[in-house]
């Protein structure tokens, strides 16, 4: 009798399984895009496994296009569409470049490094190369912390290193740390590239990203959404006629404790000081939150004034970084551009731009 109600267990399971495997069969089929709204969701490696086995934030050699929508406008009226193009490499990096050259110039950085919401050749590397004339290698995705630990420096000890971080993440300390601190899947991602490259088993690469995408499961997740919404409006954070959508409002322009600020300042240095023994040049690129630079549309009418204070307070103690939000106030109210996306956090192609003027010059020729 028990083995009989455990077979029955067993063709139960199986048979409520079934639609879950169709599913995703399905969904592998599909191109890796179908059931999201930007390239980000689409082929981000998501998972534990993904993040193990796969060598960087993205998917590998992959080239697509897309129409995306921002992240705060999809679902609702405010969504802007956008015609983009997806490059990585083979170290799962948004860059044209192979991993394997030699860089004098690298971009590390979020995602605002990475370049969501923009063109391939709108990303902050790409723009920089053009504008200076050289290979900007573009590691977007990837926190200093884990870029001062990382084989790319050892290996090929680049010349100038440009960081860009967007300001509501500058008093998180813990992405500049010079102390790197392993996890379970940091140190098990460590273990398994070096068993991949030294048993060449880079033709597997294809595998873990079907891997990762059935544990993504990204078609649950679009349809979960998509009902959502239609019983329900998304909310949306968005003041007076501004067409401007916010993440956090008000809230990103509370004042940054004097504790936060030095603290925020001394982790810089000492990435500034550890990058300099090396022989290695840190620009350092703090990006406004849209909410800075439009703080006249929010309710609390503040000003911020964190960036100019940082900027100023690491220039005075020898490490060079671009006020990059008085370049952004001059070009939105003198030169009315707009250099955020409406329905997005991130900047856009005219926002890079701007910062890009303020970075070329500081590059060692």
């Amino acid at each position: 009798m028990k083995n009989l109600e455990y077979k029955k267990f067993i063709i139960r399971t199986f048979l409520f399984l079934i639609p879950f495997f169709i599913m995703s069969a399905v969904e592998l089929a599909l191109p890796v895009n179908y059931f999201s709204h930007r390239f980000w969701e689409s082929i981000n490696v998501y998972n534990r496994a993904g993040r193990i086995l796969l060598p960087g934030p993205f998917y590998p050699n992959m080239k697509m296009s897309m129409v995306e929508t921002g992240d705060l406008g999809v679902h609702t009226p405010n969504e802007v569409i956008k015609n983009v193009e997806w490059v990585t490499n083979n170290d799962g990096y948004r860059t044209r470049l192979s991993p394997n050259e030699q860089y004098d110039i690298v971009l590390v950085g979020d995602s605002l490094a990475v370049g969501s919401g923009l063109d391939q050749k709108e990303t902050a590397a790409e723009v920089l190369s053009k504008s200076i004339g050289k290979d900007v290698y573009g590691m977007g995705g990837i926190l200093m912390t884990e870029f001062l630990h990382s084989d790319y420096l050892t290996v090929h000890s680049p010349k100038t290193i440009v960081l860009v971080q967007m300001e509501r993440d500058l008093t998180d300390v813990s992405n500049f740390s010079t102390k790197y601190t392993y996890n379970f899947i940091s140190f098990s991602h460590e273990i398994a590239q070096k068993i991949i490259h030294t048993f060449h088993l880079e033709k597997l690469t294809d595998v873990f990203v079907l891997l990762d995408r059935f544990l993504k499961q990204n078609m649950y997740h679009y349809f979960r959404a998509n009902t959502q919404y239609f019983f329900e409006a998304k909310p949306v954070i968005k003041f007076d006629n501004s067409p401007m959508l916010f993440f956090q409002g008000d809230i990103a322009n509370k004042e940054v404790s004097k504790q936060d600020f030095n603290l925020t300042v001394s982790k810089i240095v000492e990435v500034d000081k550890v990058l300099k023994e090396k022989g290695i040049q840190l620009i350092f690129v703090p990006v406004p939150n849209k909410e800075t630079i439009y703080w006249d549309s929010l309710p609390s009418k503040t000003k911020p004034h964190f960036i100019p204070d940082l900027v100023k307070a690491l220039n005075e103690k020898g490490v060079k970084a671009v006020n990059t939000q008085d370049q952004f106030f001059k070009a939105t109210i003198k030169e009315n551009k707009t250099l955020y996306h409406t329905d997005d956090t991130h900047w856009n192609a005219e926002g890079v731009k701007e910062t890009m003027k303020l970075v070329s010059p500081l590059i060692k020729k």
